[in-house]
């Protein structure tokens, strides 16, 4: 398979469609077109995709725009998503193959060139992360775990509906991402601005997340906010109800167990009898005291060649992938 068969170009949302029906093809669910607008609308995303000599789009690599703290030093980084290849151009996962070519287009167009990203960031299953280190795109930057605890209730808290009519609550959001980014000195963090919240979880086309400001029972200000899905509501009840913690703000890092009490508690007054979480080994290390049961998932990798320096840990949740 020589490149000159190949069609190697940005997509556009001219071909928008022709995404949404590889989607399906690979994965075997379909991408409604708002949620492929959330994604990659109005300059969120880029992506490049492969067409065969037919005409037919046969791969694909995207990524929507995130601004990265490396150390405290904000950049503009790009999460990688909807990488794919139908299977008719599977036999070629190389350099020359459809695979390779809408990677090595899109790192060329979009990663470390001024126009683009400085680095990429995702959570390639397996197969991908070790093609991807084969072919020198990848370097592994840790492991994602899924944390489990039981729900529980009778902690000292206060939880409120974030309000996002309040015209101060992006605002509020940023003093508390503010905060908590200053002492996340030795982690690559993706920013948690309340303009990022806001997408991410109130205008997101498909998911229901319940967004809660957490305070002390006594009045006290804020100490953070959290945000949880119900994943399912059980077999036989929704007292059954399975809750997912996917992110939370606080004044500091080292008050993350305070959020995930929060949140248990928030997910049993849900009915929920378990609570999990999808995170960065590194985080999960500062809720360590929490006791929660713990499961390997995948890797968490970043780009090749990037600029972020190699003793920082990555602080990454659920709420860091555009499919939870």
């Amino acid at each position: 398979m020589s490149q000159r068969e190949w069609l190697v170009a940005d997509i556009g949302g001219n071909s928008a469609l022709d995404v949404r029906s590889l989607f399906q093809r690979v994965f075997g669910h379909p991408m409604s077109a708002e949620l492929w607008n959330w994604k990659y609308g109005s300059g969120r995303g880029v992506g490049v995709g492969a067409w065969s000599p037919e005409g037919e789009l046969l791969a694909h690599y995207g990524g929507t725009y995130r601004e990265i703290f490396l150390g405290g030093r904000p950049v503009r980084a790009v999460h990688i998503g909807d990488v794919m290849v139908a299977a008719e151009g599977r036999a070629a996962l190389s350099h020359k193959g459809p695979f390779g070519l809408v990677t090595e287009g899109f790192f060329k167009r979009h990663v470390g060139v001024d126009s683009g990203s400085a680095l990429g960031f995702g959570f390639p299953n397996d197969r991908h992360m070790r093609l991807g280190e084969r072919l020198g795109h990848y370097t592994r930057t840790g492991g994602i775990v899924e944390l489990n605890w039981h729900c529980s209730m009778g902690h000292d808290f206060v939880l409120e509906p974030v309000n996002w009519a309040d015209a101060n609550c992006e605002a509020e959001i940023d003093t508390l991402w503010f905060d908590m980014q200053a002492e996340l000195v030795d982690f690559a963090a993706p920013a948690r601005t309340g303009a990022w919240f806001r997408h991410r979880y109130a205008n997101h086309p498909e998911h229901d997340y319940r967004c809660a400001w957490v305070r002390r029972s006594d009045g006290s200000d804020r100490k953070g906010v959290v945000v949880l899905r119900r994943t399912s509501a059980g077999l036989d009840s929704l007292n059954e109800a399975q809750w997912e913690l996917m992110d939370w703000i606080t004044t500091s890092p080292e008050s993350s167990p305070l959020m995930v009490a929060a949140a248990r508690e928030m997910a049993s007054a849900g009915g929920g009898v378990d609570l999990k979480l999808w995170c960065s080994d590194a985080v999960a290390q500062w809720l360590d005291c929490t006791s929660p049961s713990s499961t390997s998932v995948c890797a968490a990798a970043v780009t090749l060649p990037n600029s972020a320096p190699p003793h920082l840990k990555w602080w990454l949740t659920g709420g860091d992938t555009d499919f939870r």
